[in-house]
């Protein structure tokens, strides 16, 4: 594993990808970039993340053939799984939000291919006092965090099947109500689950509607 820990930089996505494109017999194997500042971080869709000293920023590089479309659902599936061994209690919101035992947003995840990898991006707030968002306790340093974090994904091989069916059941809003909104697409509707590529299943009385993308608001 590479690592590089940063002291400032806009975007450790950005930081990582850019990597890949212009040095990619550099970056041959599993790398990870960590910041203590991130000035222009960013999430899905081009939505600022805003980070809070002392948070985790960091994008690790996976394999493109790892888990293909599945990418992101895997890895909510494993930073849940990562905290839980922490005593930190995190649920998933469709498609890609951290949330915690009280439904508060307190990190997300965003994924990009570049070459033959796929960057993965996490944030997640850490020790924060007077936020406008959500944060969680953790005594540990968000570098020594990150590595922990990625050396646990590495070591996973879970299959489609078992993630799709972890992801449901760390889902915060399954068989409740929602409503998904894509450009001029909206949908209503029970959420129901995600199937095998990750989509969101909605019944909405009349039949189940797959959406594979938009933002989703319970």
């Amino acid at each position: 594993m590479k690592v590089i820990n940063l002291k400032k930089c806009p975007s450790t996505q950005a930081y990582l990808t850019n990597l890949i494109a212009k040095f990619p017999k550099l970056i041959s194997g599993p790398t990870l970039v960590t910041a203590k500042q991130q000035t222009s971080g960013f999430g899905r869709k081009g939505n600022d993340w805003e980070f809070f000293s002392g948070s985790l920023a960091m994008s690790f590089s996976l394999k493109k053939d790892d888990y293909e479309h599945l990418t992101p659902i895997a890895i909510g599936v494993y930073c849940a799984e990562f905290f839980k061994t922490k005593g930190i209690s995190l649920t998933l919101k469709w498609p890609n939000d951290l949330l915690n035992e009280n439904s508060q947003k307190v990190g997300g995840i965003i994924c990009q291919q570049a070459g033959d990898f796929v960057v993965c991006g996490v944030g997640v707030n850490l020790n924060q006092k007077n936020i406008p968002w959500s944060s969680i306790e953790l005594n540990d340093s968000p570098e020594s965090l990150a590595e922990e974090l990625y050396d646990f994904i590495l070591n996973q091989n879970s299959d489609s099947k078992k993630i799709v069916k972890s992801w449901n059941g760390f889902c915060c809003h399954l068989n409740k109500n929602v409503r998904i909104i894509d450009a001029n697409l909206t949908v209503n509707g029970k959420f129901i689950g995600i199937d095998f590529n990750g989509s969101a299943q909605i019944d909405n009385t009349l039949e189940i509607k797959t959406i594979s993308s938009g933002s989703l608001f319970f």
